[in-house]
């Protein structure tokens, strides 16, 4: 390979990476914050490139949180909390806001944990991870 292909795909590799570092700046700064008002605290974060994770905490201990995966095509996951005990009761899947009607599906923990094991006990790592933020 000759000095002027490596110059080249080093500039491409670089290039790249200062794409997805301005990218992951601009989604640190408009996700990033916490809100506290009378009868819940907000608490948003960055998560990969472009996702982030919104934790919403109910003076009632319930929590609502709201996944945007990184790189995704615009499907958002909404986990709740009901009674505090950090463990998902509900997941709803919404599928892109271009779509109509874009539920894509929705789990209630009581019904369905034993048929979809791993998307409860993914949700349960999300809602640690929100505990583990506040």
């Amino acid at each position: 390979m000759g000095k002027t292909s490596l110059y080249i795909i080093t500039g491409i590799i670089s290039f790249g990476g200062l794409i997805a570092l301005g990218v992951r700046s601009c989604n640190t700064h408009y996700n990033d914050r916490t809100e506290k008002k009378q009868g819940y605290q907000l608490i948003s974060f960055a998560d990969g490139v472009d996702g982030h994770t919104e934790c919403v905490f109910y003076e009632d201990n319930s929590l609502d949180v709201r996944v945007q995966e990184s790189f995704s095509n615009g499907d958002v996951t909404f986990i709740q909390d009901l009674d505090g005990d950090g463990l998902a009761d509900r997941i709803r899947v919404q599928g892109s806001k271009a779509e109509r009607y874009a539920l894509d599906s929705l789990l209630i923990r009581k019904y369905d944990f034993k048929s979809h094991s791993k998307e409860f006990k993914e949700a349960d790592k999300t809602i640690k991870s929100c505990i583990s933020k506040r």
